[in-house]
């Protein structure tokens, strides 16, 4: 148990070097705890750690229903969801990573994921209702709004309901200026 301990805490400081040492003697496995070392890392920022984990067999980066890339992206970490979607290992599915990435207001995310065929739309619009109940980010809503594959899955009463809300909130934010 003191080694993982170690290897955690070595993660967490960004110390490539003791991760390195570690991984290179086999004290622990690159995939340990469930790919808990990947998603640690992603979710900290730490793209050098992630890059080396990645050269691992063992290590699947979308452990976790694609734990490491959600926190990513989630976080902002343009470059780290970059380099996880370019692995061949990671898993498409990507409904929470966009979600979490809308919700948060990064744009450039978002339009990485569209660049990789991740869809908006998908799993019932979560995406849009997301960034509405969550973040009400208006200039995220319209983006996502512009998006035909979420105009398209959309039943008559939340089309009606999203052009309502929509326009009532941008009237507000205006005239509360």
């Amino acid at each position: 148990m003191i080694h993982e301990d170690l290897f955690i805490q070595y993660i967490k400081n960004n110390d490539l070097k003791n991760v390195t040492l570690f991984l290179k003697d086999k004290k622990i496995k690159a995939n340990y705890d469930n790919n808990y070392p990947i998603i640690l890392s992603s979710s900290f920022g730490h793209i050098d750690i992630v890059r080396l984990l990645l050269t691992y067999e063992e290590v699947n980066p979308s452990d976790r229903f694609n734990a490491a890339i959600c926190y990513a992206a989630e976080k902002g970490f343009i470059d780290i969801v970059k380099l996880l979607l370019e692995d061949k290992r990671i898993d498409m599915n990507l409904d929470g990573a966009i979600v979490l990435a809308c919700t948060k207001g990064h744009f450039d995310i978002y339009d990485l994921f569209l660049k990789y065929n991740v869809d908006p739309s998908s799993d019932e619009n979560s995406c849009i209702r997301s960034v509405y109940k969550y973040s009400n980010n208006i200039a995220m809503l319209n983006l996502l709004w512009q998006d035909k594959r979420i105009k398209n899955s959309l039943k008559n009463d939340d089309l009606k309901l999203y052009n309502k809300l929509i326009k009532k909130d941008i009237k507000e934010k205006v005239e509360s200026f």
